[in-house]
């Protein structure tokens, strides 16, 4: 009897102990604003700052243009169109607002960059003549000062194919820097090498290309999907890593090579598996977040809506985690991650038909 009753209060220690392992930090919300914009649309990466309001830059997808959303704290916001002689034909993750007139894309089927401004007007164009500049989704492109980056891919090597990706990991630059100061002076540069876990156990995630964050003037940080890990590099040379684990990840699984094929195997696949998506600074706090899909899971071949959450690891300025900050897709996306004096803007799932776009503003500076 006194060894079940010891066995009874261990049980009860270790389940306590458990339970407060998996706290979940919940922000503080403050408000929410909605945007009666039409539905259909793409959030476009850009650079633009404005010292009176907060910009977001959408794509139409059913007439391509791009909308310009300004609004200020007091929630009150104006919608304008930069309005094109020539539709934008750019996807959204090929598009970079630098400033209004500034619009950089990048045509990955004839590989060059082109420079447009508001009304469409075509004010450069340059040929890529180096490797196989590339974009996704996932991986769109972006600017740093005079700086594009995209992502630098292979087109001999099939990752596909067990040898070969190892060649890819092994010899691949992954990124595609173009430093341009002005039209006349157009450099371009690969750099930078997969994390040492893709060396070591050649896997395919489904994950070729880092996201990139500024850290400082000289200062680059990459994040891979599928590693704990982020990475500073200068200058094309890595000078540093961070741990930057998140809580709610216990291990990325990998496509088998006897599932190549299975077409039905890699949809499940590319849904249900966690992801660190990208890093975001806060100019405001001097932090940085990284963000990070969750395991979905199914059940009956159905995604089980309980289990699909995400988060965002709060780094300071010398990259020490902070904290991890838990939320529901049921009710927000990281489709939008603002910085703002007054808080954190983060994409709302909205449950009625006349909000196409909602954000909830968040305090989670300290």
């Amino acid at each position: 009897m006194k060894n079940k009753f010891i066995l009874l209060i261990f049980f009860s220690f270790t389940v306590f102990i458990n339970s407060c392992c998996d706290v979940r930090t919940t922000p503080l919300k403050i408000k929410d604003i909605s945007f009666n914009i039409d539905p259909l649309y793409a959030i476009v990466p850009n650079g633009i700052e404005c010292a009176e309001s907060h910009l977001l830059i959408v794509q139409s997808l059913e007439d391509m243009k791009l909308h310009v959303i300004s609004f200020d704290s007091s929630g009150s916001f104006k919608k304008s169109i930069l309005s094109n002689k020539q539709k934008f034909s750019n996807p959204f993750f090929q598009v970079y607002v630098k400033n209004f007139d500034s619009i950089i894309l990048f045509n990955q089927d004839m590989s060059t960059i082109d420079i447009v401004d508001t009304n469409g007007n075509y004010l450069f164009r340059k040929k890529l003549l180096k490797d196989l500049p590339t974009t996704n989704p996932n991986n769109p492109i972006h600017c740093i000062g005079n700086n594009i980056f995209l992502g630098n891919s292979e087109k001999e090597s099939n990752v596909g194919i067990e040898y070969e990706r190892n060649k890819y990991y092994n010899t691949t630059c992954p990124v595609y820097q173009i430093s341009m100061k002005d039209t006349n002076n157009f450099t371009i540069k690969t750099w930078g090498k997969f994390p040492h876990k893709y060396l070591i156990e050649n896997k395919d995630y489904c994950d070729y290309f880092p996201n990139i964050c500024e850290f400082s003037n000289s200062e680059i940080i990459l994040s891979y999907g599928s590693d704990d890990s982020i990475y500073l590099y200068k200058n094309g040379l890595k000078t540093n890593s961070f741990l930057c684990k998140s809580k709610y990840i216990d291990r990325f699984k990998f496509v088998p090579e006897e599932k190549r094929l299975d077409l039905s195997f890699y949809k499940t696949f590319i849904s249900s598996e966690p992801k660190y998506l990208k890093v975001v600074f806060n100019k405001f706090s001097n932090q940085f977040y990284r963000i990070v899909k969750h395991r979905f899971k199914y059940i009956n071949n159905r995604l089980d809506i309980n289990t699909m959450t995400w988060s965002i690891i709060i780094l300071d300025e010398n990259l020490n985690v902070l904290d991890e900050v838990f939320f529901k897709y049921q009710y927000y996306t990281p489709d939008i991650i603002l910085c703002t004096p007054e808080g954190i803007y983060v994409s709302n799932v909205s449950n009625s038909n006349n909000e196409s776009l909602k954000l909830s503003l968040f305090d989670f500076y300290k």
